[in-house]
This record gives structure tokens, C-alpha cells and sequence, in this order.
């Protein structure tokens, strides 16, 4: 049963991996035309993006990457509410930092094509993740997927500290929150501080199932 449906779901996605390409590619073009119109043709950047994106491209890549870090680490509490919507602010500050007044004005064309041509390729790659990993593996391995995507930002345009810090300030106002002080220590493994995170990693209170 279980290979049956793994085959169906491997047919499927592949007739719904074509229908997607052919709308990746219109949006594609799309794109490519209003760059053309306003004299933003994409370019490869030259130096790490410390300074915000350079593109729109890359403000929408870089909006979604911090929405969906603050949603990884929403608290379900009234504090945890005032500070997700303070992130979602800080998410748009800091993702659109775009230079030039023609990059404002061609913004709402541009935007709404960016983040749809990044949607369609993101399920493009899901779509072939389901062609390629075991039904039984699917969910771990799209944890995994989504820890890396959401992890790529932060350290090649050096925001660890920020992390870090992150969890730390959550790890000192409730000190007995395990997930909190386990994701500072796997935050502290990702920068190489390694004993700096076995000290915060055998803190974990003992009693939690995350021990």
C-alpha cells in the first residue's frame, strides 16, 4: 500500500513539477522585462550583503527568510506576541533598504512578480524533494530543509551575533525554558563556540524531554 501510494504521489508531482515550470518561466520572463524597463537588470553581488540587499530580488529573498526565522522563534505568550510583531517590523526595515529613487517606484510591480517567481521555485524543489525522499523521511527531511534555508542568511550576512543574542536575552528573562536555552547552545555549535555551547547545552533542565 504504502508503495502504491508512494508511486502516485511521484506521478503527480511530476505533472504538477511541468505545470510549475511553464509558470516559472512566464513569471521569469516577466521579471526580466520590468528589470529591462527600469534599468534593473540582476547582477551578482560583489561583497557580502552586510549592508541590506541590493536588489528587490534579494529584499523579498531576504524578507522571507527573516519571517520565517520569527516564526521559528515566536513565543506562544503575550510577550512573545509584542516581540513577533516587533520582528515582523524589523523584518521590512531591514529588507528593504533599497537605494535610488527608481527602486521605490518600480517596487510594486517588481515585488509582487519576485516573490511570486520565488514561490513557484520553492515548490518546484519541494515537489522534487517528494520524488527523491522515502513518504516515511518527508517531514524530517523538510525540518532539516527549512532550518538550513532559514540559517543561510543569518551567517552569510554575519547576523550570528545577532542570534546569539537573541537567546540569550530569552534565556535570561525565563530561565527555565528549555528550547530556548537548547537553540542558544545549537546556535553557539553553528558559530564554533564550542564549550561556550556545552556549558549552555548542559543547562538544560533536566527534567524536559528535550534534555
Amino acid at each position: 500500500m504504502t508503495s502504491l501510494f508512494d508511486s502516485l504521489l511521484r506521478l503527480s508531482a511530476a505533472a504538477a513539477e511541468g505545470g510549475l515550470g511553464m509558470m516559472g518561466s512566464s513569471l521569469e520572463l516577466a521579471g526580466k522585462t520590468t528589470r529591462r524597463t527600469f534599468g534593473h537588470p540582476r547582477r551578482k553581488p560583489r561583497r557580502a550583503p552586510v549592508d541590506g540587499p541590493g536588489d528587490v530580488d534579494g529584499a523579498a529573498a531576504e524578507l522571507a527568510n527573516r519571517l520565517l526565522r520569527a516564526a521559528q522563534h515566536a513565543e506562544i505568550s503575550p510577550s512573545g506576541v509584542g516581540e513577533a510583531s516587533r520582528e515582523t517590523v524589523q523584518a521590512i526595515d531591514k529588507s528593504f533598504r533599497l537605494r535610488g529613487a527608481d527602486r521605490w517606484l518600480a517596487l510594486p510591480l517588481e515585488l509582487p512578480l519576485s516573490m511570486a517567481e520565488m514561490g513557484i521555485r520553492l515548490a518546484e524543489r519541494g515537489l522534487i524533494t517528494t520524488q527523491a525522499v522515502p513518504t516515511s523521511q518527508l517531514g524530517e527531511f523538510l525540518d532539516f530543509m527549512t532550518e538550513l534555508f532559514s540559517d543561510l542568511d543569518v551567517y552569510f550576512s554575519l547576523r550570528y551575533r545577532e542570534e546569539i543574542d537573541r537567546w540569550r536575552e530569552r534565556v535570561r528573562r525565563r530561565p527555565g525554558d528549555a528550547r530556548a536555552r537548547l537553540e542558544l547552545g545549537r546556535t553557539l555549535v553553528k558559530c564554533g563556540l564550542y564549550r561556550e555551547a556545552a556549558d549552555e547545552l548542559a543547562r538544560v533542565a533536566p527534567g524536559s524531554s528535550l534534555r
